[in-house]
């Protein structure tokens, strides 16, 4: 029997991620030198799908007068600049108008994230990435139909810990997030898990209230993990999401894939989870925005 096409090539994606990584890691100690190679390695895996309507780049969405930089750094901006002219924009960096912002995404070596005993306050990269992401929503007048991501080469967190952060109150508290237009939409440790923060269950579809947000994990089981289908699951997941969602931006100018390289298909053995949690999704109810629906069965 022949392999199927799509998933040889996110197969092959993977492993030269991984095996460059290991190659750089083995020729230097440079901690840091090791991480800014896995932020570009994935940065340039990213640009490889997105649609050419699109630009790519690192940097910052401006205030809408143009006299200040509204948002901290970003690893990734996605933005069409035909719809609004960036207010800077060279060959690696842009400073981008916010009506021209369709997706932001932080990118990290390493995913960590852990609470401080004394001060119950949260720390580490998920959590940096978080207060990045909330100051491009600020900037971005927290539209719903903006995609944000945190993308992780590695993670030494459990996937729980994340859903405890934000069950917590401390994104209010400590970034002053209140509404789901200000979080991530999926979180991503390209070997081990996905975790995603929507309107709805991702697993039923269902909705809760205007006041509460879901918390979905799809996580690869230990155990199945030699399956290729598994194995890829959470660096096709969330580049079949990110790609989709940019299609739906172009008013299906380019067209979503049920099959194929750009589809997601059955065959992962997952470790699943949902539960809701109080976020105020309202922006969501009222402003249609494309989100999967995972099946899945016993």
């Amino acid at each position: 029997m022949s392999e199927d096409p799509a998933s040889v090539y996110y197969d092959c994606r993977l492993n030269e991620l991984q095996s460059t990584s290991r190659l750089i890691a083995a020729l230097t100690a440079h901690s840091s030198t090791l991480g800014t190679f896995r932020e570009q390695a994935l940065i340039r895996y990213i640009r490889n799908f997105v649609p050419p309507i699109f630009r790519v780049k690192s940097g910052f969405v401006g205030g809408r007068s143009g006299s200040h930089i509204s948002s901290r750094q970003v690893d990734i901006l996605i933005y069409e600049s035909m719809l609004s002219t960036p207010y800077y924009e060279d060959d690696t960096l842009v400073v981008a108008h916010p009506d021209s912002v369709v997706a932001a995404i932080e990118v990290k070596s390493h995913l960590t994230l852990s609470r401080v005993v004394e001060s119950k306050e949260y720390q580490g990269t998920i959590f940096d990435a978080f207060k990045n992401i909330h100051s491009v929503a600020q900037a971005c007048a927290r539209a719903p139909g903006i995609f944000y991501g945190v993308l992780g080469f590695d993670s030494d967190c459990r996937v729980g810990s994340i859903y405890e952060m934000c069950d917590s109150g401390n994104l209010d508290s400590q970034l002053g997030i209140t509404e789901l237009a200000e979080t991530p939409r999926i979180i991503c440790d390209i070997s081990k898990f996905c975790a995603c923060i929507t309107h709805k269950d991702l697993f039923s579809g269902n909705e809760w209230d205007e006041y509460h947000s879901f918390f979905s994990e799809l996580s690869i089981a230990t155990s199945s993990s030699n399956s290729i289908a598994t194995r890829i699951f959470p660096l096709r997941f969330f580049s079949v999401y990110l790609l989709n969602f940019l299609k739906v931006k172009t008013n299906f100018l380019i067209k979503i894939e049920t099959d194929g390289m750009h589809a997601v298909t059955a065959g992962a053995k997952l470790r699943t989870y949902s539960h809701h949690f109080q976020l105020n999704c309202k922006s969501f109810l009222q402003q249609p925005t494309f989100e999967f629906q995972v099946k899945t069965s016993k």
